[in-house]
């Protein structure tokens, strides 16, 4: 059977998912990183990640486990003390690997698209941040986005939470 993930990411109204590879994403505030806690400690306890959004996460992530996903089988070695907070796991195992039934996708934008274009996304979360970075990375994913239709959650009359059924 074929693994089904959630995706959640934050967005600026531009169409931005980043400042750049190692954004840090302090620009999403404190409502976004509460969206994320929610959605990704109560039913999506294994993070799946790239190996730069790895490396901007504040590790520990209480409650939940963080695998890094490669698109080659070539093991890192450059993560140093916070190696123990993270497995990784090879792209093309993702639809497979059995233990990944309850996982969400944080990011990078790479790694969100390439997997809605392997169906490997059943709904995705996106956070909209009343900011316009005006540059960054990631558009090709808002792009994509855009053609979907969408539910909206607002919270505090500027921050929208759409969910998108992507199955």
């Amino acid at each position: 059977m074929k693994n089904k993930f959630d995706l959640i990411m934050a967005m600026s109204e531009d169409g931005y998912f980043a400042i750049d590879d190692l954004d840090n994403m302090q620009w999403t505030g404190g409502v976004d990183k509460t969206i994320f806690k929610v959605l990704s400690f109560y039913d999506n306890p294994t993070i799946l990640c790239g190996p730069k959004t790895f490396e901007s996460l504040p590790l520990p992530l209480q409650g939940r486990r963080v695998m890094v996903v490669r698109s080659s089988n070539k093991k890192s070695s450059y993560y140093h003390s916070a190696a123990a907070f993270a497995e990784e796991i090879n792209f093309a195992k993702l639809k497979k690997a059995k233990h990944l039934n309850r996982s969400a996708i944080v990011g990078g934008p790479k790694l969100a698209l390439a997997a809605i274009e392997a169906k490997l996304i059943k709904q995705a979360y996106i956070t909209v941040i009343p900011k316009k970075l005006k540059t960054g990375i990631g558009w090709e994913l808002s792009d994509f986005l855009k053609t979907r239709s969408h539910t909206k959650l607002k919270f505090r009359n500027d921050i929208e939470l759409r969910k998108y059924g992507l199955q």
